[in-house]
């Protein structure tokens, strides 16, 4: 045995440990149970008669970076009673276990924001097993958490395949957990999941992006609750107003000057306020060589500062004073993004009054779309829905 070494605790209550090895690559502990008889299944008396012993190997959680195997010394006892021959049952193993249950514990959590494959890979548990016992966690999981309807609730789409095929992710805004997927972002998806919610326990507050589908359903089933406009969605489609003018300068411009506007595309889309000295002598002098763009950027800023105002009335009319200088510029994007204002004022505004938005969803989102990656897809709907669930649980 080695010098340098220290004593630790194994954690394993009902094991007793008789002895250990240790290699470059594992540590082996052999253990036995600390309980020296076992209870009968068939006529439940306890004996302590041992008819047999056995070895077993059972994975543990990794210890300093290596491999854990616990040498079991598994016994087999005869009831003096009936006579029946049975094996002792573990707590901290399942029966027929190759693992410890803190193990499976530990990979499940591992591999809820990680490939399952890594970590098939790392520790040396074949991939479909590991999976097998990935999903069966994940389904105790989603199944035995707490859930309540929520008060505030975000809505938004993920991307599952190319060609625009989407799913809808809600979440509750005020606890920050995802509530459910639903197959598709159309309107009778998600008019279907909202006639399940009972009607003393729908939502007070609805945050959505800009899509018909999705207020038409909730307007529909939700009569009398609040829809607020996400704020993040108002705003990115004034910066792509933008952006689509840049292109259409770019288009137009000259070739040795295409290369001017064309860097200049971060630097438009950047807040006024974090501009470095020389990024705004770079602005000003874009902007004096194409005044157009020049507008365009004073329009984007503008919308910025009406949404930090607080005054609900205040940041309602210059919201309308911004939409008629919009509409009346000759910036067909600006023009666009003015009509759609003005189509769903009163859902936009939403925002002045009750400030909540969609940023959770938008970050679960983020979430959804690195493990879409991780998993190069899904072809399941159902094993997709699961992984979701079990990210926020």
């Amino acid at each position: 045995m080695p010098k340098d070494y220290i004593q630790i605790s194994l954690g394993l209550q009902e094991f007793s440990v008789l002895g250990w090895k240790e290699d470059n690559q594992e540590v082996i502990v052999e253990v036995i149970k600390s309980s020296s008889y076992g209870v009968c299944p068939k006529c439940s008396e306890s004996t302590n008669k041992v008819h047999q012993y056995k070895e077993r190997l059972i994975d543990d959680i990794p210890i300093q970076d290596k491999r854990l195997r616990l040498s079991l010394r598994e016994r087999r006892f005869k009831c003096a009673n009936c006579g029946k021959v049975f094996t002792e049952r573990f707590e901290s193993i399942h029966s027929r276990g190759h693992r410890t249950t803190r193990y499976e514990q530990y990979l499940y959590e591992r591999g809820k924001n990680r490939a399952l494959k890594a970590i098939s890979l790392e520790y040396q548990v074949k991939y479909t097993t590991l999976r097998r016992l990935w999903y069966r966690y994940a389904k105790e999981a989603v199944n035995n958490r707490s859930f309540e309807y929520p008060r505030k609730m975000g809505i938004d789409e993920f991307s599952v395949a190319k060609r625009h095929k989407y799913h809808t992710v809600l979440t509750d805004l005020e606890k920050h957990r995802i509530v459910t997927t639903i197959m598709g972002r159309d309107k009778e998806a998600l008019k279907n999941y909202l006639q399940t919610i009972p009607d003393g326990k729908r939502p007070e507050f609805f945050v959505v992006d800009i899509w018909k589908g999705y207020i038409s359903a909730i307007r529909e089933v939700c009569s009398e609750v609040v829809i607020v406009a996400d704020k993040f969605h108002i705003i990115r489609m004034v910066n792509y107003a933008l952006d689509f003018t840049r292109q259409v300068i770019q288009r137009q411009t000259q070739k040795g000057k295409k290369q001017i506007i064309f860097r200049a595309k971060h630097l438009l889309l950047k807040a006024y306020e974090r501009l470095t000295p020389k990024e705004h002598e770079r602005l000003l002098a874009l902007f004096k060589d194409v005044p157009v763009l020049g507008d365009a950027y004073e329009l984007k800023e503008l919308l910025r500062q009406i949404y930090q105002l607080e005054n609900y009335d205040e940041a309602c009319g210059l919201l309308q004073c911004w939409c008629r200088m919009a509409y009346d510029s000759n910036l067909s994007g600006f023009r666009d993004v003015a009509r759609t204002y003005l189509r769903w004022f009163d859902i936009i505004t939403n925002y002045f009054k009750y400030r909540v938005t969609n940023g959770f969803t938008e970050g679960m989102n983020n979430k959804i779309k690195l493990d879409k990656q991780m998993a190069y897809g899904y072809r399941n709907f159902s094993n997709q829905h699961l992984r979701i669930l079990a990210m926020s649980s």
